[in-house]
């Protein structure tokens, strides 16, 4: 009897020691796993890390090759505008084309605007500031003209054009629908009236009544004309709201004073000659091609002009505008303006 007993305290106790050993076994598989699973996850955190830094560099490498294809551009430019030429038109797609007279003759002068570089992209426009209204030296209804050609309503076109005059006079007697310092003063982030040029037509966006979509053209602006125009049914009517064009394309503070009717848009020639005379010129540039000789008191060719250059590399575009001026001391144009548009995923 005594040794059945001491015979099964030694099962009992063999029992308990394989349980525990496999309890200890289960914990150990456990931890194992365990520490798999976060080496597991600090492999793919690791090698996640490793593609976000790889990919940041080459975007860096892409951004900083595109940067400097944008660069390039601008000296391109430059360069075709240090040419000589006799006149600046517009060929038939719009672009800017320097003419230069050989051989009683002219002849465009060859450019090439767009071209493959070690794997980028270069490309640029010319735009010649001549061919835009002169901030500075527009009256008042030129601006008014200007204004209602991009969409501006009546009320904001008298407080717009009083405002830029305003704007640029030295003295501080408002126009009628204008503002001084007294508006600008009592506006949350005051500042006061200029009372001098626009050195950058970028100034109008401090102007009263020039909002963002005016100058740029985004945005909708509500019908002048609608319901209550005889004739005009409430489903025609609704056909009358349209986008401002914005005013920027048409304005500049850079020219003479005298525009390029060679190169001017007609809503510049409408506001500057009126709507007859403008018609007379935009006609004969369709047959004619363009005018070899200055009409109206104007002129047919452009010493200022803006360059819109951009670089691509990698799917990374680099945009930069300057304004440079050909000035005849000197060998270079000079520029006076300079922004780079930023950087983004080329179109």
């Amino acid at each position: 009897m005594a040794t059945d007993n001491v015979s099964r305290r030694e099962h009992q106790s063999f029992v308990k020691a394989g349980a525990t050993l496999r309890s200890e076994e289960g914990i150990a598989l456990i931890i194992v796993l365990w520490v798999l699973a976060f080496l597991m996850f600090l492999v793919i955190e690791f090698a996640y890390t490793m593609r976000v830094e790889t990919s940041a560099v080459r975007n860096f490498k892409d951004e900083t090759k595109a940067r400097h294809l944008a660069l390039a551009g601008i000296n391109m430019a430059v360069a075709e505008i240090s040419e000589q030429y006799d006149i600046v038109y517009l060929d038939s797609e719009g672009e800017m084309v320097f003419g230069k007279k050989i051989k009683q003759i002219m002849e465009p002068v060859e450019s090439k605007r767009e071209r493959e570089v070690d794997g980028g992209l270069i490309s640029y426009r010319l735009r010649g500031e001549a061919g835009k209204l002169n901030i500075n030296a527009a009256t008042r209804e030129m601006l008014i003209s200007l204004l209602k050609a991009t969409g501006v309503e009546p009320v904001e076109r008298d407080m717009i054009a009083d405002s830029i005059l305003d704007w640029r006079d030295e003295n501080h007697e408002f126009h009628l629908n204008g503002a001084e310092d007294d508006y600008y003063g009592s506006l949350p982030e005051p500042y006061g009236s200029k009372d001098g040029d626009f050195d950058t037509v970028e100034e109008l966006l401090l102007v009263r009544g020039v909002t963002p979509d005016i100058f740029y053209g985004t945005g909708l602006v509500p019908p002048e004309f609608g319901i209550g125009v005889p004739g005009t049914s409430q489903e025609e009517a609704s056909g009358f709201t349209s986008e401002y064009k914005g005013i920027e394309p048409y304005l500049t503070a850079k020219s003479n004073g005298k525009v390029n009717i060679n190169t001017a848009d007609k809503i510049v020639l409408d506001a500057l000659l009126g709507e007859g005379l403008s018609i007379e010129v935009m006609l004969r540039r369709e047959t004619e091609g363009y005018f070899q000789w200055p009409l109206y008191g104007n002129e047919v060719k452009s010493d200022t002009f803006s360059i819109y250059s951009k670089g691509e590399s990698g799917g990374i575009a680099v945009g930069i505008k300057v304004i440079a001026k050909r000035v005849p001391e000197v060998s270079d144009p000079v520029i006076s303006y300079w922004r780079e548009e930023g950087t983004g995923v080329k179109n």
